[in-house]
């Protein structure tokens, strides 16, 4: 990601983060950034990041002038009662969340106080699925004001209107449920029509992404810009990941197809076994590591389409073997001969369909 839209990054300082690290919080911060995704995906260009700058940061890059929104999430069983806000005063949640005004005020757009369980002070309870900080009630805003007032810059610049609170529907018990129907909900609309076994590899693919971004651990003397590109994915990576999956699921070939179009003899009863065979189990590797194999099939879909393109003598089954001779040693997941062929196969059949 290129941080020469955003001028005050220039000079940012990535910083430790000191909040829980615990296993629960940790992955609802993974769903809430899937969330994000899946919801911004329709109409904005995004890059999302893990655990750098706020807990979870999504830099909006579709207009002239991009910007940034950053949340800090804070969560507990759903038991626990709710967040007290002299505990936050206490822990100094509002003055780390006003560093964003401190150091990126310029770029930043909108700062959020994410929680799960209502924020609770005396008797008031604040329970808004949306509320600007300075709509606040004015004891609970001016012990948040008090915390923030040990800014240096905050004399001169206030309560900005940027804070926002939100209580989130989200739970340890419920959120990767939600979002896997949210990830459900996007396909739908996209009109990505592929397996429930599909959808869960893709799914699973997209958190050990993020968990690999989230666990990524940096020194403090790093340059802001290396530390953000390994802490961040894009718009445009998870719309490989997801053409990925439909490449992989896409019905193109059939045995007849093999039968008929690949093989210039009949084929052994053991030949045909093996074919049969592959032509599931390769669909379903495929599924289970779509994130290690999309780079690889999409140099393999290209390449096709580039000799299909170029060569006007070629036949398929000259196309699998120059792709065996290209490929066979770079996909780095254990596929069988058969296996291989069939992923070219694949890759050829998309090529001469999309034309």
């Amino acid at each position: 990601m290129d941080i020469s839209s955003y001028p005050s990054l220039e000079t940012y300082e990535a910083r430790e983060n000191t909040g829980s690290r615990s296993s629960n919080r940790l992955a609802m911060q993974i769903s809430f950034a899937m969330w994000k995704i899946f919801e911004l995906y329709q109409n904005e260009d995004f890059t999302v990041a893990m655990d750098c700058i706020d807990d979870v940061v999504i830099f909006k890059t579709s207009n002239e002038n991009p910007t940034i929104v950053t949340y800090q999430l804070k969560t507990k069983d759903a038991t626990t009662g709710n967040f007290e806000l002299r505990k936050l005063i206490g822990d100094n949640v509002f003055l780390k969340m006003y560093d964003h005004i401190e150091k990126i005020d310029a770029d930043v757009e909108e700062i959020y106080l994410i929680t799960n369980n209502p924020l609770k002070f005396r008797k008031k309870t604040v329970n808004a699925e949306r509320i600007l900080f300075e709509k606040l009630d004015e004891d609970i805003k001016e012990l948040i004001e008090e915390n923030m007032s040990q800014s240096k810059v905050f004399a001169d610049k206030g309560l900005s209107s940027k804070f926002i609170y939100s209580l989130v529907d989200m739970s340890f018990h419920n959120h990767r449920e939600i979002s896997q129907y949210k990830l459900n909900s996007l396909l739908m609309k996209e009109k990505i029509d592929i397996s429930i076994t599909a959808a869960d590899a893709l799914f699973n693919a997209l958190q050990d992404i993020l968990t690999t971004k989230q666990n990524y651990e940096f020194s403090l003397q790093d340059e802001f810009n290396t530390v953000l590109k390994k802490k961040s994915y894009s718009k445009t990576e998870f719309t490989s990941l997801l053409d990925n999956s439909k490449k992989i699921n896409a019905y193109v070939l059939s045995f007849e197809d093999i039968r008929t179009n690949y093989k210039s003899k009949p084929l052994k009863l053991k030949e045909e076994s093996l074919y049969r065979r592959a032509m599931a189990s390769v669909k379903e590797k495929c599924n289970k590591s779509p994130n290690i194999l999309q780079n690889i099939n999409e140099d393999i879909f290209q390449y096709a389409k580039e000799q299909i393109d170029i060569n006007d003598e070629i036949t398929r089954i000259e196309l699998v073997i120059l792709l065996q001779s290209v490929f066979d040693d770079k996909i780095n997941v254990e596929l069988s001969k058969e296996e291989k062929e069939i992923l070219y196969m694949q890759n050829i059949e998309l090529a001469l369909r999309e034309g």
